[in-house]
């Protein structure tokens, strides 16, 4: 058996704590950059009214 995948036994990928705050951050970060766009297309009067 390898040493490196001794606990990872059925094949699961396995997700750190770290990466799940990193990912966790980006998501926060990419979405309020969206938020700010669409915010600031709205007060320039650029959004399509239908």
């Amino acid at each position: 058996m390898d040493h490196h995948h001794k606990h990872n036994e059925q094949g699961k990928e396995s997700i750190s704590l770290t990466s799940v705050v990193a990912m966790g951050t980006g998501v926060m970060i990419g979405a309020d950059i969206f938020a700010l766009a669409g915010q600031l297309s709205e007060l320039e009067g650029n959004v399509y009214d239908g």
